[in-house]
Parts: structure tokens; C-alpha cells; sequence
């Protein structure tokens, strides 16, 4: 910086002064390209902990998955080997019944032959006939085994479902029963035919009364009803149990999900009963609540018969249809 000093009059003298402003160094240009570095440094290691972290979660969640899966396909082996064992038994089981079945046949016609007291020999037939019944529902209990057993092909046709229904509640009756529970049935008696296979149909009500058993604990009560309306047959499942939470609602028909002990079910009962409604053209809708039970709807087809197409007979020239017959007795004119 330059001055000028007055040494004298009229003479003067020029100083120089140096220049107190900063000056620009090298350091003070670096820093911030500096910070911005390390900005950017603190940033990528932060998002590689966090992609880390994403990675291990996502690791669990697949070796979780693949572990559950490993789990239901031996569970599947298991009740597949189960199944095979269980129509291997229901056969044997089945000729061990054919055998008393021919015993008593034999036996009831002995005491026909044999001179006994009247009110003795109407005990003793009885006596075999109630055995007799046993043994055919045992009969019947072993063959739906090996039923159950075999692989077949779904034959959907129009059928009533009446028959079947009877035949679940006196098949469940007693089980419920000996838990204390009330079983009721209200099935209409003018029902239209829907389009099913009522072997697969007794399966599915099995599986929803069963499942409506063990969801009651003590004394409670499961109803079962049935209405047309529209174009499908409406049957409901319904019990005083314990409900179903809310989160668990939606994953009810994936299979091997249960709300039992594993030790207790399968897990496949509402699985494989979805997939055979769903085989026939119809639904399957759960409702519940906690402590407010639960309501099991199938939505079954209505079979629609088609309309037979009005057949237009073509005859060779020369030929006429035959003319209608007419009463000889009574005028046509009259």
C-alpha cells in the first residue's frame, strides 16, 4: 500500500506500507472440497450399513421361509405315508368285519333253529342285531378311509345335497355330544340340485364341524344351515368358539397354518376344503371375531340344465311328416 507523508512545505515523500488484507492460500481453497469428501464418505457408510442390515434381514427371512418349507414338505411325506398305512389298515380292518359280519349271520340263524324262551330269544336277536349294527358303521368308517386313501379325479355332477348332510350329523352327533356340545341342523327340504361331488362334500362339512368341535371350549353349540338364493345354494357352518384374530383371518386357507397346537392339526382342513369348493365353480368365506365365533359359508352352484334346442327334421321329397290323429268321435269343426 502506498502513501503519501508531507515532510516539508511543498515537499512530500512516498512511503510504501504492506498490505494487511489476507491472502489466498492453498489450505483455505482445500477445505472445503475437504468436508465435502468426507460428507460423501459418511453417507456411503451409512448406506452400506443400512443395505447390510437389509441384506442379513432379507437372508433370515429367506433361510426362515426355505426352513418352514423343509418342515411342511416332510410333514406332507409323513401324511402321505400316513395316508397309505391308514387304507392298509381300514382293508385289513374291512375283512376282519365281513368275518363277524358272517358270524352273526350264522349264529342268529342257529337261534332260530334252537328251542328257547320266547323273551330269551328276542334278547339274544336283539343282542345281534345291535352288533350288527356296529359293525356296518364300522364297516362304513373303513371304507370312507380307503376312499380317502385313493387318488381319484373330481366328478362334479348335479346332486342333492340332503343325503349328505344326514350323514355328517350322524357321524358328528356324538362327538359332539360327549363335549358337551349342541349340534343343530336346519337344511331346507325344497333345495335345488347344485353341481358337486358329494364324496368331496362330506369331506369339506367334516372338516368345518370338526373345526367348529375344537374351537369350542366346554359347553357351546355349532349350527348348520342351508337357503337358495340366486344361483347358488348358501351353507353355513356356524359355532360359539373362540374366534379367529383378526391377523390370523386371512391366512386361514393357506396350507399347514393352524391356530391349534401342532400336535392337535394339520393345518390343511380349510386348505384342502377351499380347493375342493373351489374345484366345483363355488366359494368359501370366513367370518369371525375373537370370543364371538365364527361362520363358515359355502357357496355352492345351482345346476342350470340346458335348455334342449328344438330339432328341425329334414325328410326326403316326397315324403310328409305323419298328419296328427284325430278323435273319431269329436269334430274337429265343433
Amino acid at each position: 500500500m502506498l502513501s503519501l507523508l508531507l515532510v516539508s512545505a511543498g515537499t512530500w515523500m512516498l512511503l510504501g506500507q504492506p498490505d494487511l488484507a489476507p491472502t489466498s492460500s492453498p489450505h483455505g481453497t482445500l477445505a472445503p472440497g475437504i468436508i465435502f469428501i468426507l460428507v460423501g464418505v459418511a453417507i456411503n457408510a451409512v448406506a452400506i450399513r443400512l443395505f447390510a442390515r437389509s441384506t442379513a434381514l432379507r437372508v433370515e427371512r429367506v433361510t426362515a421361509q426355505r426352513d418352514r418349507l423343509r418342515r411342511n414338505l416332510l410333514r406332507s411325506a409323513k401324511l402321505a405315508s400316513l395316508g397309505e398305512l391308514s387304507a392298509d389298515l381300514a382293508h385289513d380292518l374291512d375283512n376282519a368285519l365281513a368275518a363277524l359280519s358272517a358270524d352273526q349271520n350264522s349264529i342268529r340263524r342257529e337261534l332260530e333253529r334252537l328251542e328257547l324262551d320266547a323273551g330269551a330269544r328276542e334278547t339274544l336277536m336283539r343282542s345281534i342285531a345291535e352288533h350288527h349294527r356296529i359293525v356296518a358303521r364300522c364297516a362304513a368308517t373303513t371304507s370312507k378311509m380307503v376312499n380317502l386313501g385313493r387318488t381319484k379325479n373330481t366328478v362334479a355332477h348335479a346332486a342333492d345335497i340332503l343325503p349328505v348332510v344326514d350323514g355328517v350329523k350322524e357321524q358328528l352327533c356324538r362327538r359332539a355330544r360327549q363335549r358337551g356340545i349342541a349340534l343343530s341342523f336346519a337344511v331346507g327340504d325344497h333345495l335345488p340340485r347344485v353341481v358337486l361331488d358329494l364324496n368331496e362334500l362330506e369331506i369339506v362339512l367334516v372338516n368345518l364341524v370338526n373345526n367348529a368341535i375344537d374351537a369350542i371350549c366346554g359347553s357351546g353349540w355349532i349350527n348348520m344351515q342351508t337357503w337358495h338364493t340366486g344361483g347358488e345354494v348358501l351353507l353355513t357352518v356356524e359355532d360359539s368358539g373362540a374366534g379367529i384374530a383378526p391377523e390370523d383371518l386371512e391366512r386361514v386357507f393357506q396350507p399347514f397354518f393352524t391356530t391349534k397346537a401342532v400336535s392337535q392339526a394339520t393345518g390343511l382342513g380349510l386348505a384342502v376344503s377351499h380347493e375342493i369348493v373351489k374345484g366345483w365353480g363355488g366359494s368359501i368365506e370366513v367370518q369371525s371375531a375373537q370370543d364371538k365365533g365364527t361362520v363358515v359359508t359355502l357357496h355352492l352352484p345351482v345346476h342350470q340344465p340346458r335348455p334342449q334346442e328344438d330339432r328341425k327334421i329334414s325328410l326326403p321329397a316326397g315324403l310328409r311328416a305323419p298328419a296328427e290323429q284325430i278323435d273319431s268321435t269329436t269334430s274337429p269343426l265343433a
